[in-house]
């Protein structure tokens, strides 16, 4: 990702969007939140204009690559948790890939600097605004 990154500012680009985690922290004690943590600050020292971060809790939405069984019983049990999950954690409710996707294309040219940090209601909002 970060090699992506820096070589997208060399070659001019003024905004860098990226998928990390819901969680993710540089201080965080769980090594794959850490790495992502780690992996927005270093975007985010390269300089753009704007930084788009999403955080999107578990990613539903087809895959390829080699089955991952555990996150298959996840997604399945998905309508329950996500139900289950207070309107103050919604962060951590599940979202289609499919709308983080439409999210990354209504954030594309936006002329704010800075960095944004998009969770999953702002994610929403920003398919719902693209479709």
């Amino acid at each position: 990702m970060l090699s992506v990154a820096a070589a997208a500012k060399a070659g001019g680009a003024r905004q860098f969007i990226m998928v990390s985690s819901v969680g993710a922290s540089a201080r965080a004690s769980n090594f794959y939140l850490k790495t992502k943590g780690e992996a927005e600050d270093a975007v985010k020292a390269l300089g753009f204009d704007r930084v788009d971060i999403l955080r999107p809790g578990l990613l539903k939405g087809a895959r390829q690559g080699p089955a991952r069984p555990v996150e298959a019983a996840l997604i399945a049990l998905t309508p329950i948790t996500d139900f289950l999950t207070p309107a103050v954690l919604s962060s951590y409710r599940s979202i289609d890939a499919l709308k983080v996707a439409q999210a990354i294309a209504a954030l594309v040219g936006k002329a704010e600097g800075g960095v944004h940090i998009q969770h999953n209601a702002e994610m929403l909002a920003l398919a719902r605004d693209f479709s």
